[in-house]
């Protein structure tokens, strides 16, 4: 498979990213933790005891001094007296340890005679009981560098509450949450761009082993008002080219590829298409009723055949509720008059439903009557469909193939495995039958492409509902032009 950077498709890599939203949010939630835990485990707290001094003179009058330039003096001498380790050893001495835990420093209040003395420990009684210690040894230090001056407490020291050098990691804890949600979502990202999917159209010219028919738009199949905003109360509607809620582009993409593929059978006069894909929710089976609706609106003759035994859906979208006609199943039964099984639908279209899931289709298939039943289809009718079951499920798609002519394979965007949908082309070729190509199926332009192209399918988007009221209208006994 080939890979290229033009083949980034944004919606597919928005909606993965969306997919895995729980595991980047995961992934940013244990990078927080893990840094919280980690400066947590690394926090040593520190407890800062304080006392504010005053300096004055040893005479008698105790007057403060006169002069604060004699107290700039004094700074210097004052910290080298704090912070000696002969004050040190004295006031170890007192506690009675060989060493204090903790830090002394003085810091002194400009043009004033105001000093602060700090203690900075690992917990609160030590920090209180080394200032406390250092006040009443300070004197036995300093007496003989300034004989003449003394410091007296102005404000005494207290036991600090909670630590001085506050926990701040906040920073780190959102910048390595956000280091890993760009790595997570870049991750799912890259795996997303390498799955091997048919994400856009260049992809599938390069990837896949055919020729592409054409795309068909995606149209959503939920119709969404006020009311019924609910997931519960959505009104699900099947898009067929007779609904009036079909925009234009999803209508001419269905009619030209329905004549590119009819054309090609006629030029090799094929009349039985098979149509299948890889894996379920493809969208086949809507487009092969589409097919059918899209070639009797030209004069043909069309039976289309529910030959999907392990999930039958033709029966739900045309709402054929009686489940008393006959059935895919039943062609055994009816094999000496053929023309009971098929229901008409339309004028020119008529269908075999099948209404119940078989476990064992198998048998059913390879049964001589179908063989026979698909002899009488090809005398009363033009084109015969065949929707059967998804490759990767069944061998069903093998089986149907000897009764058909051609085959075409749905190709729904970003589903399956690029590898696996070249080998259900093979199959076809290896059987000796005619491949008619690749349908791109439910594909959405990319976003450069939906801005390019908003006017116009905003001026369309509603043709489509006036074309077939107009049809609607002119219907008369059930007949379709």
């Amino acid at each position: 498979m080939e890979f290229s950077i033009q083949d980034i498709d944004l919606r597919s890599l928005i909606k993965d990213i969306m997919k895995n939203a729980i595991f980047i949010i995961l992934a940013a939630v244990t990078g927080f933790l893990a840094v919280t835990a980690f400066y947590t485990y690394r926090f040593e707290p520190e407890y800062t005891s304080t006392a504010t001094l005053y300096v004055t003179t040893k005479n008698v009058g105790g007057s403060t001094l006169s002069s604060l330039y004699l107290t700039k003096e004094m700074a210097g001498t004052f910290t080298e007296v704090f912070e000696s380790s002969a004050l040190k050893k004295e006031v170890a001495k007192d506690l009675g340890v060989e060493s204090i835990n903790g830090n002394i420093s003085v810091d002194f209040i400009p043009e004033t005679n105001l000093i602060t003395l700090k203690v900075v420990s690992d917990s609160p009684k030590n920090a209180y009981l080394i200032i406390n210690s250092a006040l009443n040894q300070y004197v036995n230090v300093s007496d003989y560098l300034y004989s003449n001056a003394n410091l007296s407490v102005l404000k005494n020291s207290t036991i600090p509450q909670e630590p001085s050098n506050s926990l701040n990691y906040n920073l780190p804890r959102i910048l390595v949450a956000f280091m890993l949600v760009c790595a997570v979502a870049g991750l799912v990202s890259i795996l997303s761009f390498l799955r091997p999917t048919v994400k856009r159209t260049s992809s599938a010219q390069r990837n896949l082993d055919g020729r592409i028919v054409g795309t068909i738009p995606y149209t959503r199949k939920f119709k969404l008002s006020p009311a019924n905003i609910l997931k519960k109360n959505r009104r699900k509607y099947t898009v067929l080219l007779t609904s009036f809620e079909l925009g234009m582009p999803f209508i001419e993409a269905t009619k030209r590829v329905t004549t590119i593929i009819r054309h090609a059978m006629q030029r090799e006069n094929d009349k039985v298409l098979i149509i299948t894909s890889v894996t379920e929710n493809e969208g086949k089976s809507t487009f092969a009723t589409n097919m059918a609706l899209s070639i009797i609106q030209k004069g043909y003759k069309v039976l289309l055949i529910d030959a999907d035994l392990k999930k039958p859906a033709l029966h739900k979208i045309f709402a054929q509720d009686n489940t008393n006609l006959r059935s895919f199943t039943d062609i055994a039964a009816y094999e000496n008059d053929f023309s009971k099984i098929p229901v008409k639908v339309y004028e020119n279209l008529s269908c075999v439903y099948q209404f119940k899931p078989v476990s064992d289709s198998a048998p059913k298939i390879s049964h001589p009557s179908v063989e026979k039943f698909m002899a009488y289809a090809r005398e009363n009718f033009d084109f015969i469909i065949i929707d059967t079951s998804p490759v990767c499920y069944t061998s069903d798609f093998e089986g149907l193939l000897k009764y058909s002519d051609t085959a075409s394979v749905v190709v729904r965007q970003d589903w399956a495995h690029i590898g696996a949908i070249n080998d259900v082309a093979d199959k076809v070729r290896s059987h000796k039958k005619h491949f008619a190509g690749f349908v791109l199926n439910l594909f959405k332009p990319d976003f450069r492409a939906s801005i390019n192209n908003f006017d116009y399918y905003y001026k369309y988007s509603r043709y489509g509902y006036h074309l077939n009221k107009k049809k609607e209208d002119k219907k008369d006994d059930g007949k379709v032009d």
